[in-house]
């Protein structure tokens, strides 16, 4: 479920124009809040969602190198980037933006169509030892190709049920691919680190060398894990941030033109053209497209002349509630102080994480989470939703277990959408 929703529902219970906006300021506080403190629990519990769902590859190589802390902070530093664009380019495109809104809207559905087949064609076979025989050879390359497509048709179905007889009761509806979400994103992560091997890093462990540390240049991103310090120059540094920001913004442009892409497939998009590879510039990206995707929906629904590209319960919120120019900009100074808040709590709690991880290894942490989960859903969905979770959880499993990609489980919502908008 996205923000705007959550804010919808929020504001049936505000009857007034001064509980209204301070209504929607604590809403806006706590989603960039929630936006800039996720990374911490994808990077280093894989519990993700289907923005986030491309973080732990690039986070786990780090983390692997005892740099996870740093991998937070290159999305950290991302997401005070993808705010300061929003910042500047929102408000002077918010009218061209309707424009652009309106010659998109009826081509919605081929795109979607054409995100679906641009995620199946990317899973590609892994390279296999050459003494293997013909048939094993043929298994162990294409495992990853047959998982991940058989990953996306599957979620692509249980989205089909959701979308036409779903259990959930009518009384969350709103929640309706919740549960589905949650376990084909943070549900097989979590999993994977209970019932992985229990070995924190003790004491008297070796640390890794001092030139694999970003903690005193990561914000110019002066290495990439398992390289020196000195193979990295100013000018590889200025591309990486470059790189980064256009990345992130392409992405995030994207996925505010059509917003039924999600960020995860945004920013795959973007860098097919912008062409990286590197982690740093990744991680950085990911930041971006995160606080564009979140931050923009948010922007998007309050400023005057912005089209109402999000959800129906988007739209809904200015039938009776539209701020003033002023409450507007006290709006976006709340989110960019809420922001800066964030980015200096966000070390705090890392390390609190990793100090937990380091004692007691990622099966603690990821129990929490799990009961959190379970709590949540049945909660809110009762028992339709957790059968729902537990069927997505199996599918969500075999990205896992096959070496594919876990974002085509974003399947359960492209493919009821493309369909609802082609049929």
């Amino acid at each position: 479920m996205s923000g705007p929703d959550w804010l919808a529902a929020l504001f049936l219970f505000a009857h007034t124009e001064t509980q209204s906006f301070l209504m929607s300021a604590l809403f806006a506080s706590l989603l960039i809040l929630w936006v800039m403190i996720s990374p911490i629990f994808a990077i280093l519990l894989s519990a993700t969602d289907e923005q986030s769902c491309l973080m732990p590859a690039p986070g786990q190589v780090y983390s692997r190198a005892g740099l996870g802390l740093d991998a937070i902070k290159l999305v950290g530093l991302g997401s005070l980037i993808g705010l300061l664009l929003l910042a500047i380019i929102l408000p002077l495109a918010a009218p061209f933006l309707a424009t652009a809104h309106r010659a998109l809207a009826p081509h919605t559905g081929w795109m979607l169509w054409s995100a679906v087949i641009f995620l199946a064609l990317s899973e590609r076979p892994r390279s296999a030892p050459t003494a293997l025989a013909p048939w094993n050879h043929f298994t162990y390359t294409m495992a990853p190709v047959l998982a991940g497509l058989g990953t996306l048709l599957l979620s692509g179905l249980l989205g089909l049920i959701l979308y036409h007889r779903s259990p959930i009761p009518l009384t969350a509806s709103i929640l309706n691919f919740v549960p589905a979400i949650i376990g084909f994103f943070a549900v097989p992560g979590l999993l994977m680190h209970v019932f992985a091997p229990h070995n924190p890093r003790g004491s008297d462990e070796p640390r890794p060398p001092a030139e694999l540390s970003l903690t005193s240049g990561v914000f110019f991103m002066e290495c990439e894990p398992c390289v020196s310090r000195a193979a990295s120059g100013n000018t590889d540094r200025g591309h990486q941030f470059f790189h980064a920001t256009a990345c992130g913004a392409l992405s995030g442009i994207i996925t505010t033109l059509i917003p039924a892409l999600t960020g995860s497939i945004g920013a795959l998009l973007a860098q097919q053209l912008v062409g990286t590879r590197n982690p740093n510039t990744h991680l950085v990206a990911q930041g971006v497209t995160r606080m564009m995707y979140y931050g923009g929906g948010l922007f998007l629904i309050f400023l005057p002349g912005a089209p109402r590209m999000r959800s129906s319960s988007a739209a809904l919120l200015r039938t009776f509630y539209e701020p003033t120019s002023t409450q507007v900009w006290f709006l976006i100074a709340i989110i960019t102080l809420s922001a800066v808040m964030a980015w200096l709590i966000l070390p705090v709690i890392a390390k609190g994480l990793l100090r937990m991880i380091e004692s007691r290894g990622t099966r603690p942490p990821a129990l929490m989470a799990l009961s959190g989960i379970l709590i949540f859903v049945v909660g809110t969905t009762s028992w339709p939703g957790l059968l729902i979770l537990l069927t997505a959880t199996g599918i969500g499993m075999l990205p896992m277990l096959f070496q594919a990609r876990p974002i085509q489980g974003i399947g359960v919502v492209l493919i009821p959408l493309a369909y609802a908008l082609t049929k």
